[in-house]
This record gives structure tokens, sequence and C-alpha cells, in this order.
């Protein structure tokens, strides 16, 4: 029989065979390690753009209902069919978001606090403020039952006695803040900026029936021909009279809140995250708590598109002229540009957002995304 000599690895194979083995374990290790590194890097690149494209869309919603009250759109209509009404009592709002602004399609956008809203943070370098101002949604419409003109019994629209003045309209119940101290009242041809104290002694809305909710407006200065407050004329519809255009198509008529939001990129303080922030003045608060939206956005930036075509219609005069120009929010600003102060030319804008993003567990290790929509309006 053959005797078979055996013998195991010596040391020098053993420590081959050790470095070869770990070799691959690391190999593996690494492999798997990267994988993995991919896949949080994925991840967290896809929770980023989501939270980036969902605050875009909250921007871009109310963006889009900037300068639409009702059935009144100053991005179709001159701001030369706006009137302010101030309570007869006094003392009203004096804030800037209580006001309409003249002279925008209730788009505005500042490289600073101009406007004085953040109090609780500083504004993000290089960032910008974005003022929107538009109606609530909830408008009241006049009731149905009777949308005559006349000076007594149960009117939808009361004149006054000499019959040039509206004393008094009558709404139906939808939702409508009543507590707030401003309000668009707008037709189809015509808009007003109410402004009241809501702690006046005066009351402004007289509820019409128990349970209904449907109320009568007051309107400012009432029937007082020595009042000194712009009263609404309604000279079109008295008889002998020659029908105005500024006049307000009564039939049309509806009730809203204006509502002024402001939405920002704010720096971290002791209580609150950096990150893109909306204050939101419905005329309740005067000083309304800002609302976190998003705490991976760092950047806001604004860009308009204008419209320099001198006549309503759009029509330029002659092929040398640009019509369209894209302006900044600082070229806006800048009195020596040609943008300047030219916020009711706008009929685009474009809202930039920027969101950072940590890719690993290396502090160092980031990345940016950026994401850019716009909004525009039917010429």
């Amino acid at each position: 029989m053959r005797n078979l000599n055996c013998r195991g690895f010596n040391l020098i194979e053993l420590m081959i065979a050790i470095t070869l083995s770990a070799t691959i374990i690391a190999t593996i290790i690494s492999s798997f390690a990267q994988l993995y590194n991919l896949f949080l890097y994925n991840t967290k690149f896809l929770a980023l753009n989501g939270e980036l494209r969902l605050a875009m869309q909250v921007v871009k919603n109310d963006t889009d209902n900037a300068g639409v009250f009702g059935s009144f759109s100053f991005h179709h209509l001159s701001t030369n069919l706006y009137q302010t009404i101030t309570g007869s009592k006094g003392g009203e709002c004096s804030n800037v978001a209580c006001q309409y602004e003249t002279g925008t399609v209730g788009v505005k956008s500042f490289t600073s606090d101009s406007d004085g809203v953040i109090s609780r943070a500083t504004l993000m370098n290089g960032s910008e403020i974005l003022r929107i101002q538009s109606g609530k949604q909830n408008a009241y419409a006049l009731t149905n039952d009777d949308t005559v003109l006349c000076q007594g019994g149960n009117c939808v629209l009361k004149k006054c006695d000499d019959g040039y003045y509206l004393n008094s309209i009558r709404f139906a119940s939808n939702g409508l803040e009543s507590s707030a101290t401003s309000y668009m009242l707008s037709s189809a041809n015509r808009i007003y900026g109410l402004n009241y104290n809501r702690d006046s002694s005066a009351r402004i809305f007289n509820p019409l029936s128990s349970g209904t909710g449907d109320f009568a407006l007051n309107l400012a200065g009432d029937c007082d021909v020595n009042s000194v407050l712009p009263r609404i004329k309604v000279e079109s519809y008295v008889d002998g009279e020659i029908a105005d255009i500024f006049d307000p198509d009564i039939h049309t008529m509806e009730l809203v809140n204006l509502v002024t939001s402001y939405y920002y990129v704010g720096t971290a303080t002791h209580d609150s995250p950096a990150g893109l922030y909306l204050i939101r003045y419905d005329g309740k608060s005067s000083n309304p708590t800002p609302v976190l939206i998003s705490k991976a956005i760092s950047k806001l930036n604004i860009s308009y598109l204008l419209d320099n075509a001198p006549t309503f219609n759009h029509v330029y005069q002659n092929d040398n002229f640009k019509r369209f120009v894209t302006c900044t929010t600082s070229d806006m600003e800048r009195q020596t540009s040609a943008c300047f102060n030219k916020w009711n030319n706008i009929v685009a804008v474009n809202i930039s957002l920027t969101a950072h993003g940590q890719s690993s567990s290396a502090a160092s290790d980031k990345f940016e995304q950026s994401v850019t929509e716009t909004v525009s309006w039917k010429l």
C-alpha cells in the first residue's frame, strides 16, 4: 500500500491566503458601502426634489391668483378703475398689507424687507421677498332673489334718496371673515377697496335674518350728501342719466377679503429654523405668525417679463420698439434701470427656488438643487 505524505500550509502560504481573503472581504464591504451611499444619495436627492417642488407649488398657486378679486382682474383691467373707500369712524388699518398697492398687478418683490414684515429673523443673504395681493377664495355673491336697484323694501342694492349713490348691498353668506379690516368689493368692470376700523362702533355688516348668515354691507358715507368720503356712484341706473363706464356692473358684484401674502427665506433663530416662510395678512391680525413652508429652501429669487406696449391692447407702434423685456427684482428697484417701477407692466413671473441637502453622513458632503417655474397671464 502506498503511503501518501500529507502536509499542511506553511506560514507563508497561510499569510498569503489570509491577505487574499481580507482583500476580497474589503472589496465586498467597499462595494456594499458604495451601493449604500448611492442609495442614500438618491433617496435624499429625491426627497429634497420633492420638497422643493412642493414648496414651488405653494408659491406658484398663490402667484397665479395675484391681482384677482372675484370677477375683477388687474391683469386685464386698468388700476384707474380702483377706488378706496374708508370707514367713517376713522382709525382704519394703516399697515401696508391692509391696502392694495395700485400700480401693480398684485405681485411685487423686494431685495430687502422694505415693508417691515420679518420680525423673528433676517432675510437670507441673496434671497428676495415676494409679496402677493389677492382675494380670498370664498367670495360673497349677491343673493339671487331680487337683483333690482331700488330705494326701499327688500332690495339687493339700495340707493340713496338722491338716487346717485349706493346705500347698502345685500350678500349671501359664504365664508367671509367679517371681523377683518380690509375688503375688496368688485364687479366685472370696477373695484373698490373697503378699509374699516373693526373696533369702530359703526357696523359695516347688518344681519338680514337670524340664522341665515346673510347680511347687508353698509357703505362708507351712507347717504350723507356732505360727506367728504368717496362713495359708490350708480349714475347709469338713474332715469334720464347717460351711462357712465366707471359705474359698477351691479349684477356681478362680489365681496372678498383682501389677503396680502409674503414669501421669504429667513435665517435661523433660537426658536425657529432657517427656511422658506409665509406671512399672510387677512385683516384679522396686525402681526400674524410666520408659517414654515420648508426647511430645505435656502434661496428665493424673482424675475419678470414686462410688456412695454404703449397701448391698452398691447399693439406696439414700430418695429424697433422692444415690446417684451425680462427684469430682475433689483432692476425693478433701481432708478437708473429701464425696468424701474414698472410693476403694472408684468405679464409673467419667474419664480426660482434653491434647496441644499446633505448627501451622506459627512458634514461637508452636500448638494444643491434649483427649480424655476413661470406664472403668466393671458395678454
